[in-house]
């Protein structure tokens, strides 16, 4: 999903911030119908993970996403307990947005978290604080979701080994899952 809030300055995917409503919708409309034109090539086949990136996927909204979990449903065979993931980032990681799309399946939010330290979050170009990480993995498991995968940056300019240390210890008080550094 190449939707963004805002750039980082560190990040090399293909993304930008949609200039309209009805710019999200012609992308995701165009998603689906190339969805549904692979369904024959994906009979017989069941899926055991499914991963919605970006971008920030979160920040389309569940009216969107669920259409395209929808579409996904309806076009191939998924694991009755296959992990369903959804990139997030803390500011735009709600309750309502989780809880709206639990019935679809999803039961996993990857959230990029980067840095626990205010600092360095301004300085690669991230609009969230680390507070808003903290309280986006209360949200995220008050939806009922307790899979959670966070996404670190190490070695960023001016990182110190105690500073990564504290990332990382920060990150653990959060209790997820899974972590992913970069």
């Amino acid at each position: 999903i190449p939707f963004c809030r805002s750039k980082c300055n560190y990040c090399a995917f293909i993304s930008a911030s949609p200039k309209a409503e009805d710019e999200i919708g012609q992308y995701v409309n165009s998603l689906c119908k190339h969805l549904q034109a692979g369904k024959s090539v994906a009979d017989n086949r069941i899926l055991s993970t499914i991963y919605l990136g970006g971008g920030t996927p979160s920040l389309i909204g569940a009216e969107w996403l669920s259409q395209i979990f929808e579409t996904i449903h309806s076009c191939i065979t998924i694991q009755p307990h296959a992990e369903i993931t959804l990139e997030a980032n803390p500011e735009s990681a709600t309750r309502e947005l989780f809880e709206g799309l639990k019935y679809q399946g999803l039961n996993r939010i990857s959230l990029g978290a980067q840095s626990f330290h205010n600092d360095e979050l301004g300085r690669i170009g991230r609009i969230h604080s680390a507070q808003e990480t903290v309280a986006a993995t209360e949200r995220i498991r008050a939806a009922g979701i307790d899979n959670i995968s966070l996404d670190l940056i190490f070695a960023l300019p001016g990182q110190t080994l105690e500073r990564w240390q504290s990332n990382l210890k920060q990150a653990l008080a959060c209790n997820p899952s899974h972590i992913s550094t970069y």
